[in-house]
């Protein structure tokens, strides 16, 4: 309920009259009677959209975890093949020391030397592709936490303004 009370005239004098006096009482109703389910439907859109979102969020969580599980399997593999490789670089090392020491004392011709060394480049090129598909899969790994980084600029390139 709402009232006002106050005076009114047209002459300054007359103006604190009785006659002059003027009230007014009432009801104000500012809530919608009758929406027909519209505020109803309305919250339940709501809830939907929310369970929708909640539902988006955890997906997306769930394939951040699968990558960053991912990634790192891959590097801890990789791992265990440099390992790998980098004992059959040395093995490969010791058979050409030894076959090239046989060379020498006049044991062997020249072909188990080339054989020998062709095998220990051929281990010493795998390592080394090793080692570019670890440092990809750490990208991946840096890209899957949410990492990132900027390139540098070349000798002869200006950096752009970062506007952020």
């Amino acid at each position: 309920l709402t009232g006002s009370a106050g005076f009114e005239s047209i002459a300054s004098a007359n103006l604190f009259d009785w006659a002059s006096r003027v009230w007014t009482l009432g009801a104000a109703l500012t809530a919608p009677l009758f929406e027909g389910g519209r505020l109803d439907a309305a919250v339940e859109a709501a809830r939907a959209r929310h369970q929708e979102l909640t539902a988006v969020f955890r997906q997306t969580v769930l394939v951040a975890f699968g990558e960053v599980e991912d990634s790192l399997t891959d590097l801890h593999a990789r791992a265990e093949a440099a390992t790998v490789q980098q004992h059959a670089i040395e093995s490969s090392r010791e058979a050409l020391r030894l076959i090239e020491m046989q060379y020498r004392n006049g044991l062997v011709g020249y072909l188990p030397v080339i054989d020998a060394q062709r095998t220990l480049l051929a281990n010493e090129l795998s390592a080394v592709q090793l080692h570019n598909q670890r440092l990809a899969s750490t990208v991946l790994l840096i890209k899957a936490l949410g990492g990132g980084w900027a390139p540098r600029p070349a000798a002869n390139e200006s950096r752009p303004v970062d506007p952020g």
